[in-house]
């Protein structure tokens, strides 16, 4: 379902890339030109692997799982909560198929824009480009945290840290993919919550 983004959304939006970049109010204007709300329901993929991504979005509310198909077999590789942007960036900038679906854990609401739109507007409005240069920054130290703490971290460190992140969120994503996410069993994550919960 598409529909028009209201002020508090908006306002929202604006402070969010104002973080990265304070935004006058035309850049702004452009921006919020390009794009439009829709709502994605639970299970539902934003992006599907093997597909071309060509769009981001904003998440206003929801919260999705990055996971590929591995053998047969689906593995979780991340968890993405509201407040943020997101896409498949591999796809989206080299313009190949996607290697992950990014799917719906409840029902969303996103702010989504066309990357090509994107783009053209660089030009006009640098601004936007700074934000969009910024973002593509954090997007790979978080890439670079996430794979240290594979390395480096157990199971119970990588909840740990994944709880202290989103304490709300993280207890709402079902087992199966959690435990996929931390490459151990359900069982073993089973464990790993009964000896936090009995460590407090």
């Amino acid at each position: 379902m598409v529909y028009p983004v209201d002020d508090k959304q908006a306002k929202e939006l604006r402070d969010y890339l104002s973080q990265m970049v304070v935004m006058d109010d035309e850049t702004f204007r452009a921006f919020l030109n390009i794009g439009r709300l829709e709502t994605l329901r639970k299970g539902e993929l934003f992006v599907e692997q093997g597909k071309y991504c060509r769009e981001l979005c904003y998440v206003f509310s929801g919260y999705f799982r990055y996971y590929h198909i591995y053998d047969g077999r689906e593995v979780t590789r991340d968890f993405i909560f509201s407040k943020t942007i997101t896409t498949s960036f591999s796809s989206l900038i080299t313009q190949t198929p996607s290697s992950v679906s990014i799917q719906a854990l409840a029902d969303c609401e996103l702010f989504v824009f066309p990357y090509s739109r994107l783009l053209a507007l660089y030009e006009s409005y640098p601004k936007l480009e700074r934000i969009a240069r910024i973002h593509a920054e954090q997007a790979f130290i978080s890439l670079e945290r996430y794979h240290i703490s594979h390395l480096n971290d157990s199971a119970k460190e990588r909840y740990k840290k994944l709880i202290e992140r989103e304490p709300v969120m993280a207890q709402k994503i079902p087992l199966q993919y959690l435990a996929s996410f931390l490459s151990i069993t359900p069982q073993h994550l089973s464990r790993i919550r009964r000896e936090l919960f009995t460590d407090k």
